[in-house]
This record gives C-alpha cells, sequence and structure tokens, in this order.
C-alpha cells in the first residue's frame, strides 16, 4: 500500500527549489509549528478554469472513496492525498444568487492534486520522511530524487527596481470605501471586506521562488506556500488558518477555523509596540468586526455540525507577526455523523473574514466595488487526507504571478480590510499598506540594504560599528561574545544566549551596556536583514582605554554581526583527534565564551593539521571537557547519556542546556559527571559534539578509532 522511508534533514524551503517550474509541485512551509510539507507528481487533477456548480468536489469524494490508505498510527498529518487551490472565485459556485463573477485572469477557479507522494519535514524532531502510496504510476522520477539536500543559490540583489503600482489611485479607493460604509447604513450588510490591488514586474532572471525565499526569511508566517501551476505561480505568506478538520481515533471530525479580523503595525521601539497592542485589544470598532466574522463563521459550520458542537474557545486573541498585530478568534465544532472535510468546504468556502457578512451580499458589494476577479487572494490552499483530515489556509499577504512569452514574470497581489459602520476611509486606506508591507519590501529591498553590524558604545547606539585600535578586546581579549543561529527567520534560544551573556559580563566585571530589551530588539532588526541561514554574533568589549590592567577610563562596546550560512543541519559526522592543548578547569574563563579564545583556536588547528574535522580537549587532570568548538555528549552501550560539569572546564553552553532540558522532558536516562577517556572508546559508545550552529554533531571517529553511528537524535 506505501513505502515510507527517512531521508536526510534539510531545510524544506531549500530542498525544494528544484522543483519551483514542475507543474503543480507545491510547498507547505511552516518552519514555526511543527510540520512542513513537499508534494509533486500528481497522479491525477481536478481543475475548471470556470466553475458553476460543486461536481468537482463530488469528483474528489468519489476518486477518494476508490483509493486504499490506511493511516499509520504514527504518520504525519498529511503523508498523502489531495492538495491545492480553491480561488475567490470558487465560491460563486457554492452559493446562491452570484453569477461567475468578472473575468478570469488565467488563474482555474480549482486546482486540486492527488498526491501519491509527499515529503513531511518535523521541525521539531529534524525529521523528514518520504511517502509513496501505490495510487498509480506518475511517470516521473521520484519524488525524493527530485529534491535538494544543498543549500540553494543567492538570491539576486532585488527582485524589482519600480514600487508596485496600485490599479486605483487613493481618492477613488478611500471613495469605494464610502460607498461600503453607506451600503452598511442602508442596512445591506454589517461588514464588507474590500481590496485594492498592486500590480509589478520582476527583474531580469528573478524568479516568484526568490519572493518566496525573501518573504520566509523575512517575516516567517504559519502558513507560507508555493504552488506552480503550468503558467503560474503562487506564493503565500498568510497568518490566517480556514479551516482545520481532525479525525479523533473513535472518528469524531473536529472542526477549528480562526478568522483574523483587527490590525495594527508593529511599533518600532519596544514601548511603542506595546501601545500599538494595546490599542488593538482595547479597540471596539476591531473587536466588533472580529465578532461579526466570529458569528457567520459560527453560522457556517453549524450547518454541518452536530447541534450544540459549535463552541468559541477563544475571542479576540492578539497575535504578533513580523509587521502586524492582529486579532484572532477560535472557532470549533464537530461534524454530524456521515458528514466529512469537503462538506465543510461546501457550507464555509470562502471564508468569512475575507468578505463579510451576511456573505452572499458583501461578495455582491465586493465584486460591484473592485471589478476585477480576485483569483487566488482570499481563496485557500488545502490538503486532504482521504481518511478526512484536512487543513487549509486563507489566502490573504498572497502574491500572484504570471509567466509571460518573454520568460518575464509579472505578478499582483491584493491587500484590503474588513469596513464597518463606523470606518474612516482614509484609515482603511492605511490599513492597506500596512497589510501590505512585508511584500513591498520583499521585492524592493536589496538582500542586505543596511550594514550587516549594529554596535552600542555604552548603552547608545552608534553609527558606525567601528573597532578602535586600542579596544581592549582586540589588545588584551578583554570581552566576551555569544553566537547564536538565525534560522528560518527566528532566533534560536535568543533569551537564552543573552542571559549566558550577562554571566559572562559578571565574570569579567564588564557593566554598562544595553538593557536585554534593547539587545533583542536590535538582534532582532539584524534577523529581518538576512534570508536563509544565519551565524549571529554578540560581542562585548570593555572598550577602548586604559592602559594594561587600568581599565578605568574605558567605556564597554558591544558588536552585533551577522554571516550568512551556505550549511544545514544535521552536519556530517566528524572525525576528531585529543588536542596537546588543555582547558585550565580552576580558571573561571574556562566556564564563560572569552575573546581570549586563543586555546580553542589552537586546538582546532591542530585538528586541521591533522586531517581531521575537530579537536577533544581534555583539562588539567586529563579528563575529556569540551571539543575545541563544543560541549560533549557520550551516550554509553545501555543508552545513557552524559556531559561532564562545569568543574571540569566546561562552559555551559546554550545547545548543552537545551539538549539536557530535551532528555529531562523525554524521561531519557543521563547523568552530568566526569568522563574517563577510555569511556569514549566503549565498544558501542557513541559520540556528539554540540553547539549553536551544529546543533547536534555525530562524531565518527576518536584518535583514529571508529565510534557507533546509530543514535540519531535525543
Amino acid at each position: 500500500m506505501f513505502r515510507r522511508d527517512l531521508i536526510p534533514w534539510c531545510d524544506p524551503l531549500e530542498a525544494f527549489a528544484p522543483l519551483r517550474d514542475s507543474p503543480y509541485a507545491l510547498l507547505l512551509y511552516s518552519p514555526d509549528a511543527r510540520w512542513s510539507y513537499i508534494c509533486a507528481n500528481p497522479v491525477s487533477v481536478v481543475t475548471a478554469d470556470v466553475a458553476s456548480d460543486a461536481r468537482h468536489l463530488d469528483e474528489i469524494r468519489a476518486m477518494t472513496r476508490r483509493l486504499g490508505f490506511e493511516r499509520p498510527s504514527d504518520a504525519p498529518p498529511f503523508c498523502g492525498g489531495w492538495a491545492g487551490l480553491l480561488s475567490y472565485e470558487y465560491g460563486r459556485a457554492l452559493l446562491p444568487n452570484l453569477d461567475s463573477g468578472p473575468e478570469r485572469e488565467g488563474w482555474p477557479d480549482i486546482a486540486l492534486g492527488l498526491y501519491p507522494e509527499v515529503i513531511a519535514f518535523d521541525h521539531i524532531q529534524q525529521r523528514a520522511e518520504y511517502w509513496r502510496w501505490s495510487w498509480g504510476d506518475t511517470g516521473k522520477p521520484s519524488l525524493r530524487d527530485m529534491i535538494s539536500l544543498q543549500a540553494h543559490a543567492p538570491l539576486p540583489p532585488r527582485l524589482t527596481h519600480h514600487a508596485p503600482r496600485t490599479t486605483i489611485a487613493r481618492p477613488e479607493y478611500e471613495q469605494s470605501i464610502a460607498r461600503t460604509v453607506a451600503y452598511i447604513h442602508a442596512g445591506d450588510c454589517f461588514q464588507a471586506n474590500i481590496s485594492q490591488r498592486f500590480d509589478f514586474d520582476l527583474e531580469g532572471a528573478a524568479h516568484p521562488y526568490d519572493l518566496m525565499r525573501r518573504l520566509s526569511g523575512n517575516s516567517p508566517a504559519p502558513f507560507s506556500a508555493y504552488f506552480r501551476l503550468p503558467h503560474h505561480a503562487l506564493v503565500s505568506n498568510s497568518p490566517e488558518r480556514f479551516l482545520k478538520v481532525h479525525v479523533t481515533p473513535d472518528g469524531v471530525h473536529k472542526v477549528t477555523t480562526q478568522p483574523i479580523k483587527g490590525t495594527r503595525p508593529r511599533g518600532q521601539a519596544p514601548d511603542e509596540d506595546k501601545r500599538l497592542a494595546e490599542e488593538l485589544v482595547t479597540s471596539e470598532k476591531d473587536r466588533a468586526e472580529n465578532l461579526m466574522i466570529v458569528d457567520l463563521m459560527r453560522n457556517d459550520l453549524s450547518r454541518v455540525s452536530r447541534p450544540g458542537s459549535v463552541k468559541v474557545p477563544k475571542l479576540n486573541a492578539l497575535e504578533s507577526y513580523a509587521n502586524v498585530h492582529h486579532l484572532v478568534s477560535t472557532v470549533t465544532s464537530e461534524l454530524e455523523e456521515g458528514r466529512d472535510a469537503l462538506d465543510v468546504i461546501q457550507a464555509a468556502f470562502p471564508g468569512g473574514s475575507i468578505t463579510g457578512a451576511p456573505k452572499i451580499r458583501a461578495m455582491q458589494i465586493i465584486a460591484e466595488l473592485e471589478q476585477e476577479a480576485r483569483g487566488p487572494y482570499c481563496g485557500s490552499l488545502v490538503w486532504m487526507s482521504p481518511d478526512g483530515n484536512m487543513e487549509s489556509s486563507i489566502l490573504i499577504r498572497t502574491v500572484a504571478m504570471a509567466r509571460q512569452q518573454d520568460d518575464r514574470w509579472t505578478g499582483h497581489f491584493r491587500s484590503g480590510g474588513g469596513i464597518v459602520s463606523d470606518s474612516v476611509p482614509s484609515e482603511e486606506y492605511q490599513e492597506t499598506l500596512d497589510k501590505a508591507s512585508a511584500v513591498i519590501r520583499a521585492l524592493m529591498e536589496d538582500n542586505m540594504p543596511e550594514p550587516m553590524d549594529i554596535a552600542f558604545k555604552g548603552s547608545a547606539q552608534t553609527a558606525s560599528p567601528e573597532v578602535s585600535v586600542r579596544d581592549r578586546a582586540f589588545l588584551l581579549g578583554d570581552g566576551c561574545f555569544e553566537t547564536l543561529r538565525l534560522s528560518g527567520g527566528s532566533i534560536e534560544g535568543l533569551d537564552e544566549h543573552i542571559a549566558l551573556l550577562r554571566r559572562s559580563l559578571s565574570v569579567l566585571g564588564i557593566n554598562g551596556i544595553p538593557q536585554d530589551e534593547t539587545l533583542r530588539q536590535a538582534l532582532q532588526q539584524l534577523a529581518k536583514r538576512i534570508t536563509g541561514e544565519a551565524a549571529l554574533r554578540l560581542t562585548v568589549s570593555r572598550g577602548a582605554g586604559g592602559r594594561g590592567a587600568d581599565a578605568t577610563s574605558s567605556e564597554p562596546l558591544t558588536v552585533l554581526s551577522a554571516t550568512p550560512l551556505s550549511d544545514t543541519r544535521p552536519y556530517a559526522p566528524m572525525s576528531v583527534i585529543t588536542a596537546s592543548i588543555r582547558r585550565n578547569e580552576t580558571s573561571p574563563l574556562s566556564q564563560i565564551k572569552s575573546t581570549s579564545y586563543g586555546d580553542n583556536l589552537a586546538a582546532r588547528r591542530q585538528a586541521t593539521e591533522a586531517g581531521a574535522d575537530e579537536s577533544l580537549m581534555l583539562n588539567m587532570a586529563g579528563r575529556p571537557a569540551c571539543f575545541a568548538m563544543g560541549n560533549l555528549f557520550l551516550v554509553t552501550a545501555d543508552g545513557v547519556w552524559v556531559t561532564p560539569p562545569e568543574e571540569e572546564g566546561v562552559r555551559p553552553g546554550y545547545m548543552r542546556a537545551s539538549i539536557l532540558l530535551r532528555l529531562q522532558q523525554d524521561g531519557a536516562p543521563y547523568e552530568i559527571r566526569p568522563v574517563d577517556y577510555a569511556e569514549l572508546l566503549q565498544p558501542g559508545a557513541q559520540l556528539f559534539g554540540a553547539n549553536s550552529l551544529w546543533g547536534l554533531r555525530a562524531v565518527a571517529s576518536l584518535d583514529g578509532h571508529l565510534l557507533a553511528q546509530t543514535h540519531q537524535e535525543t
């Protein structure tokens, strides 16, 4: 029935790159959640340029019933089935009193493929699984052979040199808002979602997938996606769930929808950001706007749900993203017996948060005022397993692109908001710009639009990150640092690294650097300038001034820097030799990351000169303390994890603490105790290095002795 293989872990965003022009290839990318998916090579595609009824859903239901599918108990949520696009206009085929709407621009109303091949990426376990079901032969190479395990090519410096063009002038857009308010006052509707369109052209060899990579790096979202059609490409940076259906072991179909209504931009400073968030949470207008859509979604779900099962566990909860704050509510229900995920789509599509209420009249007003087909915008990307599980997004923050005859790409996106009785046209116009800012910035900004360094002298940021030739870290190693990894748009262990830095500063007696929140904001600002993986370094020097031990006249210098990384986890197992250079466990510097780092560098140099990857460093007592560039973990033949204590000359790094916490949570046996060198070479023993960049890295050999290589994860 199916084949299931583990494949080497890699970033799904990079793995998908070779498929970017493969028709019906789909990437569902959620690096901050648990699962991402790659689908390609569908055995069947259900598509219609202009749909007139629900027959396509009936066709999918009939085909699904003929499939052989029995979910393994440990399978990911999606391991094969239907996936693809429902454009906004498909809703016109599902609802009464609506004509076919404006002329389409090449985007089908529906395009759902049946995918027997899926790669599921578990971001928590750092595990990738290839699934292949026996639903027919695609006649193409295996999906696992088509993906890439290497880092993708660098992005072009800019995707377009010309700002996206609105297709409607500001006065006309504000007039359409005023007309909508008039409709509301006349009793036609309570709310309608009105949007404006932005057009653009990609530069030269720039590709839609470049935009996907840049958006995912700059402003990661829970429902990021890339979908390639024969002549079109879709890039979505959506934060909004439409419908989720989870089938419980006893066969109950539980439905969740999470409409977003209410938006404020993120602030430039922490105080401003907090004020904007509080303003949104207390806004009567935004809360009422959200409540209207909650009532609409309750009504839609009640059409196919068990009586009394529709609930609202969360109302107007604040969620914050890279560029905006949102109010998000959660509505749940249980389907009536005999109903399935396709019934929920038919009852609720398109989502009420992007139409308004009542839905049909709101859609009529939208068609009158926008006068263009929305296409993918405000439609949905969806996956459905044959056993009834489903997940789908609302396609906001979504870009639609078309390939021209000269192979250039043109594109457009829309941005809008819910209009209610007290909406102010000028404020609604500004809200569309706030929501569009992430896409516009991703299109317009150079890869590195600002210096890749940020510096503070004392607690004040400086205009230039220059280091004096009399700087004490440069002359004397009088400073400390932390190295952090930027992955999937987020900084791993940010607060923990800042706490470790504070510990190092306390040991060195350095005071007067910026507050933790200032450092946090600066690192996040630095991270936003980078697309892809990067090493971030936070370095503090006592500063320039004084002579020798006299440092009374110095002012601390703090430098934040970034280096893009081309390598991905997991790193290849490494060969290790034992260095002749020892760790001095009696020195307080052995337990911090000092800029007096010469011993570690010399130990690593010994490994390089011996043709090895890394060095093991013993302490003065002759016991293993650490690697030149990371902490040490031994896994005994009995499966017990062992790491030396700090008193052995060990620096308590972030990754070491993370692994120990994970072991504790999993109930796995572990010990923090001194380790003898002979233990490392015991039969069945495994050895690992750990640091913020590697994660957990296996040791293949130690001083020419091959080590066991069976343990894959903590």
